[in-house]
């Protein structure tokens, strides 16, 4: 079934189809290996499958990143959050690494981290609190777009963790442009799945 997007949104939702020859790479990292070995570099056009042993976590996994595409734009969806992660995310707005950052939450932080909500908005973030539980985090510049999709949440998570990180522009600008319209609530998703309730 073809879902229609608002007009504005036709470009960044065509875009995937105008796809380039991705290139494909896997790492099992376990427990004891660092982000910096794991990732040592960053391709473009490349998609990485990893699976970590409590390596590390997706808030990590950003700033990381953001040491090879330099400063960028960080759209992310995420069902779950830490003060600590939210702190080291903002720490880095502050700092320059960050640009801008715009926020799908979803409703449960409101009662389990309402602190890291709180310095989200101070921070000037872009929020938007509704029912999510993707775990989806872009990064975007002129010159990079990267995206982590994945089972990890902003937390510290002591677990198994396993996702996709791609430096294909179009797959950053799929994901990116999803979660900024829901942000705007623009339902990409169609009507409201929740009777109409947005909170």
């Amino acid at each position: 079934m073809l879902i229609a997007y608002p007009a504005a949104e036709l470009k960044v939702f065509h875009a995937v189809t105008r796809q380039k020859s991705i290139r494909e790479t896997d790492k099992l990292c376990r427990a004891d290996v660092c982000l910096a070995d794991a990732f040592p570099a960053l391709e473009k056009d490349t998609t990485y499958h990893y699976a970590s042993g409590a390596a590390w976590s997706a808030h990590d996994m950003i700033l990381h990143f953001l040491a090879f595409t330099g400063p960028a734009y960080v759209t992310l969806a995420t069902w779950s959050l830490s003060e600590g992660a939210c702190r080291q995310l903002v720490s880095a707005l502050q700092d320059g690494r960050i640009t801008g950052m715009a926020c799908l939450f979803d409703w449960r932080v409101k009662t389990r981290c309402p602190d890291a909500v709180a310095i989200a908005k101070m921070a000037n973030c872009d929020v938007r609190i509704n029912t999510c539980h993707a775990k989806v985090y872009c990064l975007s510049n002129t010159e990079w777009g990267v995206s982590i999709v994945g089972s990890a949440n902003l937390t510290n998570n002591p677990r198994i963790e396993a996702g996709v990180a791609s430096t294909s522009q179009q797959a950053e600008e799929f994901h990116r442009g999803w979660i900024k319209a829901e942000i705007a609530k623009s339902q990409p998703f169609g009507t409201d799945f929740r009777n109409g309730k947005h909170f």
